[in-house]
C-alpha cells in the first residue's frame, strides 16, 4: 500500500490538538469503513483509554481531501448511557507501517476531542443487548490521494467517574483488515476478520457553496 511521502511525513508534525464544539453544518461522507454502513454494527471491542489494548483500521482516498469530521459508534458495559461530561474522547491517526504487514506506523496526530461530540442512541443494539450509539466529532485532517492512514479511537469513559467500559463498534466481516495493540499503540500487530465502525465526512457540496458565497459577502462588506 502507498504511504505517505517523507515531505508530508515532514508537514504533517505530530501534534496533540483540542478541537471545538463540532460545528451544525451539513456534510457528507467520503469513506465508510464498513460496507453498509453502521446498519451492520453487530459486536464490539473494548477500547478504554485507561487500558492497554487498542484497535486501528485503515482508510484510502482516491483523491487528496481534507477530512472536516469523523464519525463512529460503540457501547457501554452496562448498556445506558447517563447524560454529563462522562465521554473523553481520543482519536488517533497514523502512517502505514513502512515493513512488510499492513499496521499502523508513525503517529500522525492525535486530537483530544474529549466530549464535544455529538452522540446520538442508533436506536438498533449490538453484542447481543447493548445500546449502539453513534458520534460526530470535527476533525481537521488533510489525506494525500492513495495513501493510507490508519484511524483509533478511545474513550477514557471510567476516568469520569463513571464504572462502565466503552467498546468500539465493528461488523466481524470475513477478510476485514484491522490492527490491535497491547501497549497503548506503542507497536501494532495486523489482524483480520473485523472492520471498525467509522465514517470520514467532509462538508456537503451545497453547504460549501454557500460558506464561500458568504464569505465574499462578508469581504465585499469590509471594503
Amino acid at each position: 500500500m502507498t504511504r505517505i511521502s517523507s515531505t508530508a511525513t515532514a508537514a504533517l508534525v505530530t501534534a496533540v490538538l483540542t478541537t471545538p464544539a463540532f460545528a451544525s453544518v451539513d456534510l457528507t461522507v467520503v469513506y465508510d469503513n464498513i460496507t453498509g454502513g453502521i446498519a451492520e454494527v453487530g459486536n464490539a471491542l473494548l477500547s478504554e483509554a485507561s487500558r492497554s489494548i487498542r484497535f486501528a483500521d485503515e482508510a484510502t482516498l482516491s483523491t487528496d481531501t481534507t477530512i472536516a469530521a469523523i464519525q463512529w459508534s460503540g457501547l457501554y458495559s452496562d448498556g445506558d448511557f447517563q447524560p454529563g461530561p462522562l465521554d473523553d474522547f481520543t482519536i488517533t491517526i497514523y502512517a502505514e507501517s513502512d515493513d512488510a504487514f499492513d499496521r499502523p506506523g508513525d503517529l500522525l496526530a492525535t486530537f483530544n476531542v474529549g466530549n464535544t461530540v455529538t452522540r446520538t442512541d442508533t436506536g438498533q443494539s449490538a453484542a447481543g443487548f447493548l445500546d449502539l450509539y453513534e458520534y460526530t466529532a470535527h476533525i481537521e485532517f488533510p489525506m494525500q490521494a492513495g495513501v493510507t492512514y490508519w484511524f483509533s479511537i478511545a474513550n477514557d469513559h471510567g476516568a469520569q467517574g463513571d464504572t462502565d467500559d466503552w467498546f468500539w463498534g465493528f461488523d466481524p466481516v470475513s477478510g476485514g483488515l484491522s490492527a490491535s495493540s497491547g501497549n497503548s499503540g506503542s507497536s501494532w500487530s495486523p489482524s483480520t476478520g473485523d472492520a471498525f465502525d467509522f465514517r470520514l465526512l467532509v462538508p456537503a457540496p451545497a453547504s460549501a457553496s454557500l460558506l464561500a458565497l458568504a464569505t465574499i459577502a462578508t469581504a465585499r462588506r469590509r471594503r
